[in-house]
């Protein structure tokens, strides 16, 4: 695949597309582990959200901090 540009940009897009469903996924379980107040298990998933995708966990804490406020 190397030195091959047409598979490498296939690859980089396969690679960012499964990043972004696995960062997808780790929103999804910080927002239900907190709403099943295991708190443990959200601060883990929250830490790998925050060390893979600190603009979505700030996404997802801003939204929680809207529906806090009725907003």
């Amino acid at each position: 695949m190397r030195g091959d540009a047409a598979a490498e940009a296939a690859f980089r897009r396969g690679l960012d597309r499964l990043t972004a469903i696995f960062t997808d996924c780790l929103a999804e379980n910080v927002a239900d582990r907190l709403h099943a107040h295991e708190w443990s298990r959200a601060g883990r998933a929250a830490a790998l959200l925050a060390r893979e995708s600190p603009r979505r966990l700030a996404g997802l804490a801003g939204g929680a901090l809207r529906s806090v406020r009725g907003g």
